[in-house]
């Protein structure tokens, strides 16, 4: 149950977030609109790094799911795993990042994204990941990948902190 109560909030409110989301508002989003200043920026940079950054779509949801699993936030995992899978990825890679045996699963760009992330999340970014990852993607990719792994370690910290659990479908 979540730390603080929901606020109540008009259609107008919430109309740009469940526009992205076919009519659908994540209680993350909910929860934030206790602020709509932080709710309007962080909506912004979110819907930036999903829809408008060249990231394919397997290695950026792969990537948002490691964050997941190294940041234990069930509700990203809830959220990020059905779109990974959509996008490519496979259950067995998926587990992997629980299992922490990510090079027996995954291989050459995958491998590098989820090595990348993880060090992003854990604080141990050095210079040959930086490297592998802009050979790889570019820097602009680098930037980007960076950014999700940043974004979604904050939206973990923010998901936990305030305890919000992942919405029931009636919700």
């Amino acid at each position: 149950m979540a730390r603080i109560p929901f606020p109540d909030v008009t259609a107008d409110q919430t109309a740009c977030i469940r526009e992205r989301r076919d009519g659908f508002l994540p209680d993350l989003y909910r929860m934030m609109l206790h602020s709509p200043i932080v709710t309007r920026a962080w909506a912004g940079l979110g819907a930036a790094i999903r829809y408008e950054t060249e990231l394919p779509p397997d290695l950026r949801e792969l990537s948002i799911c490691n964050v997941a699993a190294k940041t234990g936030s069930e509700y990203e995992w809830h959220h990020h795993s059905r779109l990974a899978l959509a996008a490519g990825v496979t259950a067995s890679e998926l587990q992997s990042l629980h299992d922490r045996d990510e090079s027996e699963h995954l291989k050459g760009p995958r491998l590098a994204c989820v090595e990348y992330t993880t060090a992003v999340v854990t604080d141990a970014v050095d210079d040959r990941a930086v490297r592998q990852i802009a050979d790889l993607l570019g820097l602009q990719g680098l930037v980007d990948l960076t950014a999700l792994a940043s974004y979604y370690t904050a939206a973990a910290r923010f998901i936990a902190a305030l305890n919000i659990d992942i919405e029931t479908p009636a919700e």
